[in-house]
């Protein structure tokens, strides 16, 4: 059975990506594909081979935390797991990870302000009507500047899945630091289970700014601000 690892991002992904996953694909026998090779296939005849289960003759492992919505945004979350029922069809294996939401969106908002978009926590993260309004306003960038807060609901996200797919399994964070869990999950056995937890352990691959960056961020913002400067132009 293929396994589509949609996200969310700011839960490993990085770490999932380069590391753990192409191991479990390797001990399964199953081909391992990223974002680029998601994105030559869609591209392709091959892109009818997503819902007959195999590329190359293989059964595939795909992990893009894209797949379940631009950034992480839940305002796209119904949309996203429409186009990947139609991608992927009912039979695939969707797999989603999760952290605390507190981490999470902590982690959100410093990875935007990594991104120089400068704004404060009340100005980014929006409610269904104000995000709509930014939408509708409808700049490129829009749906990366601003986060829908209102609609971000785990248990709708799960549901929303669970009635589109055959078979969804949700894997907070820290499960990877358990073998037995991924054992079961991935059905693989205990000397390759142990070592992908020791592998999780040891990576922090991608991390995002810390507090104390932040508040240089905006600091220096404020003083290129006087010379009608940002940190966008630098």
């Amino acid at each position: 059975m293929n396994i589509i690892h949609i996200g969310l991002p700011k839960t490993g992904t990085t770490t999932l990506q380069k590391e753990i996953f192409p191991h479990i694909s390797k001990r399964k026998k199953t081909l391992f594909l990223e974002n680029n090779d998601l994105n030559k296939i869609l591209n392709t005849s091959d892109k009818k081979n997503l819902k007959e289960k195999k590329i190359k003759g293989k059964n595939f492992f795909l992990s893009y935390e894209g797949l379940i919505s631009p950034e992480g945004n839940p305002y796209f979350f119904r949309e996203k797991s429409l186009e990947n029922k139609l991608i992927f069809g009912y039979e695939c294996h969707i797999l989603i990870t999760i952290r605390d939401p507190e981490s999470f969106l902590n982690s959100v908002y410093l990875q935007n302000i990594n991104t120089f978009n400068l704004k404060r926590e009340k100005d980014y993260f929006l409610s269904k009507k104000e995000f709509a309004k930014k939408m509708k306003q409808r700049k490129k960038i829009d749906y990366i500047n601003y986060w829908c807060l209102e609609m971000y609901k785990l248990n709708d996200l799960i549901n929303i899945y669970k009635k589109l797919f055959k078979n969804v399994t949700i894997l907070k964070m820290e499960a990877f630091n358990n073998p037995e869990l991924i054992k079961r999950v991935f059905n693989i056995n205990n000397t390759d289970a142990k070592k992908i937890s020791q592998i999780f352990n040891q990576k922090k691959i991608n991390q995002s700014p810390g507090k104390i960056i932040v508040k240089i961020a905006f600091f220096l913002e404020g003083f290129l601000n006087l010379f009608n400067l940002s940190l966008n132009e630098l």
